[in-house]
């Protein structure tokens, strides 16, 4: 076996453990908000438990995005457009990515007080 079958196979399981952690959160998620509806009481946690497997299934996932050299998306429905109009869809959907990457890439934070502290670097 090469090390590139083998770093496929790696980050091919590593992206099946993130979709099956995205899984198992989203039950802790409706746990969290049936027993804050019905009894409530949350779950104590939840939200650092969010927060901290959003950072590791993004990390997770990312060899296998980086080898594939695709991003992950759902593009079933654009396949069914002539190359044109999947060009156009394609530009359309990716846009709001690439605004947010450019936003994080200038520094722009805004604190607490709605103030921006990127600018004051």
């Amino acid at each position: 076996m090469s090390i590139v079958n083998l770093s496929d196979k790696v980050s091919k399981f590593m992206m099946v453990m993130a979709a099956a952690w995205a899984f198992v959160l989203t039950f802790i998620i409706m746990a969290d908000i049936t027993s804050r509806g019905l009894f409530n009481a949350p779950l104590n946690g939840t939200r650092e438990i969010v927060a901290n497997s959003i950072v590791m299934i993004v990390f997770l996932q990312a060899g296998y995005a980086i080898r594939s050299r695709s991003m992950l998306k759902a593009d079933f429905l654009i396949d069914l457009f002539a190359p044109p109009i999947r060009r156009i869809l394609t530009v359309e959907v990716e846009r709001p990515g690439r605004w947010a990457t450019s936003g994080q890439c200038r520094g722009i934070a805004v604190s607490r007080d709605g103030e921006s502290e990127g600018w004051r670097r």
